[in-house]
């Protein structure tokens, strides 16, 4: 599997750490955008469940 680097750190690290912050901090959802990449998009999924953004989506706060 090719894996792109950013600063010497894997990307699925990046997104794991990532992860880890939102949930230190409670967040419920997260909506990753239409150009985040499969992978990542794995991990976001089975953290917070398969929430998908869809042109004219409404969200309400």
């Amino acid at each position: 599997m090719f894996i792109l680097k950013l600063f010497g750190l894997n990307l699925n690290k990046i997104t794991a750490m990532v992860i880890s912050i939102l949930t230190d901090n409670l967040v419920e959802k997260v909506y990753p955008s239409h150009c985040t990449d499969n992978p990542a998009l794995e991990l976001f999924y089975g953290n917070f469940g398969k929430n998908l953004v869809r042109t004219g989506e409404v969200f309400n706060f």
